[in-house]
C-alpha cells in the first residue's frame, strides 16, 4: 500500500507542477463594442485632439507615440488635422488623430508609462496594407484604403507596456479613439495548456488503479 500511495504522490506532484505555470492568456478584438465588454469600460482614452509640433516622438499624458526605422525621410507623428485627405477613415472621433509615413519599413511605436493589460485603437491607411502588430501580442490586421479597422488587445494574466505596429506596402498610416489601462472585468480563470493536462494524466490513471484494486 506505501508503493501506491508514493506512486500517486509522485503523479500528483508531476501533474500541478505542469499545470503551475500556464501562458498568459491574452485575446484579440477586431470589434470595439466586443472590446468594450471585456474590459468592463473604465479605460484612458486619447482622441488626440489637442494640435502638436511634428516629431519623431510625441507624448500624450503617460502614452508616448516614437515612429521609428525607416530610410531616405525624416520620421514624423503628425497631427492629421492639419493634413486633411491625406488618410480617410480617421479621425474616428473627434476632429483630430495621428499618422506616420512607413518611410521604408518605419513602425510606430506607443509605449505606456505605467503596466496596462488592455489596449485598443482605430486605424486605417492610405492605400491597402497589411500592418502586424507586435510587443504585447503577434497578429496582423488586413487594412482596405481609407477604410477604418479596429484592434484591441487584452491580458487575462499579465501585463505590457509596449505595442507596435509596422505596416508593409509604404502606406501613411493615421490612428484615433486610444483606449488603455487596467481593465476592471471580464477576467477568466487561466486554462490550463494541452501539455499541462497530458503531464496531469499520470495522476489520474493511479487513482484509478488504486479505485480497481480496492474493490
Amino acid at each position: 500500500m506505501r508503493k501506491w500511495g508514493m506512486l500517486l504522490g509522485v503523479a500528483l506532484a508531476i501533474g500541478l507542477l505542469g499545470g503551475a505555470r500556464p501562458a498568459a492568456a491574452q485575446t484579440i478584438y477586431t470589434d470595439r463594442a466586443a472590446f468594450n465588454a471585456a474590459v468592463g469600460g473604465a479605460l484612458n482614452f486619447e482622441s488626440f485632439e489637442n494640435n502638436f509640433a511634428d516629431a519623431a516622438s510625441v507624448t500624450f499624458g503617460p502614452v508616448t507615440v516614437t515612429e521609428a526605422g525607416g530610410e531616405g525621410t525624416a520620421p514624423i507623428i503628425a497631427q492629421l488635422r492639419n493634413y486633411p485627405g491625406l488618410v480617410g477613415g480617421v479621425p474616428t472621433h473627434g476632429t483630430g488623430a495621428i499618422g506616420f509615413d512607413d518611410n521604408n519599413e518605419s513602425y510606430l511605436v506607443f509605449d505606456f508609462a505605467s503596466p496596462i493589460n488592455a489596449f485598443g485603437v482605430d486605424l486605417a491607411a492610405n492605400v491597402s496594407s497589411s500592418v502586424t502588430v507586435s510587443g504585447a501580442a503577434n497578429t496582423t490586421v488586413n487594412l482596405a484604403a481609407n477604410t477604418p479597422a479596429f484592434i484591441g488587445i487584452v491580458f487575462e494574466s499579465g501585463t505590457f507596456n509596449q505595442v507596435v505596429f509596422n505596416p508593409s506596402g509604404g502606406p501613411v498610416v493615421g490612428f484615433d479613439a486610444l483606449a488603455y489601462g487596467l481593465k476592471t472585468s471580464g477576467d477568466t480563470p487561466a486554462v490550463p495548456e494541452p501539455g499541462a493536462l497530458a503531464l496531469f494524466l499520470p495522476a489520474l490513471a493511479v487513482v484509478g488503479i488504486l479505485k480497481r484494486r480496492r474493490s
